[in-house]
């Protein structure tokens, strides 16, 4: 499924780019810190991928606007769950839990220095607005001997609106290196929590241990731009 996901922003991304001239691509590791009620529920440290495009509207190559398109996994189980009905019942099988979110959203980039004099370094201001919609997927584990189905629940999606800083490093022509730390202000939401491990076992239904809380973090992304 995260190869399909990963394809399918790869699509999105450069058909958004064909838009305008001036164009960048950029992937990136996108790590994300949780803060406020949000840090209590999900994992400490969130990891993901994330696929932007910049193009610059106007004469003026320090502006630029785009989006942004990703998705990050904050909890992976693997357990037995026991079949209490159907053709495999009385039977236990290896199943694994995903808790996800894609986020998405658009993003506009002031550089403090001209990108045409082509510094090494470049630092810019960066704001952004968008959407973080969580789900959870059931799947099969890799050692499971009975054909057990597959299945995607959906949650609650927040609302964020953030500001942060970046600094690009020039590479060559077609190439930079880009960093940039954000912070999210996001409305609530609902998604599942991580219980205690001891509970782990009782996350049988992809409802179970819901939580609605606000969605706050900080974005913390590290990748590659290509430019057109």
């Amino acid at each position: 499924m995260m190869r399909s996901i990963l394809l399918s922003l790869f699509v999105v991304c450069l058909s958004f780019g064909n838009l305008a001239s001036q164009t960048n691509i950029g992937f990136y590791y996108n790590h994300t810190l949780p803060f406020g009620e949000f840090a209590d529920n999900a994992a400490d440290q969130i990891g993901g991928f994330m696929v932007t495009t910049l193009f610059r509207p106007t004469k003026n190559k320090r502006f630029a606007v785009g989006g942004e398109l990703g998705v990050s996994m904050y909890a992976n189980d693997d357990f037995e769950y026991f079949i209490s009905e159907g053709d495999q019942q009385g039977r236990y099988v290896q199943v694994n839990q995903d808790d996800c979110f894609f986020q998405y959203g658009a993003t506009a980039r002031y550089h403090l220095t001209d990108l045409a004099e082509q510094k090494v370094i470049n630092p810019y201001f960066e704001s952004r607005m968008g959407g973080i919609s969580f789900f959870s997927t059931l799947a099969e584990g890799e050692e499971c001997e009975v054909d057990y189905h597959s299945e995607t629940e959906m949650h609650g999606t927040s609302f964020y609106a953030g500001a942060g800083v970046g600094i690009l490093f020039h590479i060559n022509n077609y190439w930079e290196i880009d960093l940039n730390m954000i912070y999210n202000n996001s409305s609530r939401a609902a998604y599942r929590h991580i219980p205690d491990p001891e509970d782990v076992n009782y996350r049988l239904e992809l409802t179970d241990h819901m939580y609605k809380s606000r969605t706050d973090h900080l974005s913390i992304r590290l990748g590659m731009l290509m430019g057109f």
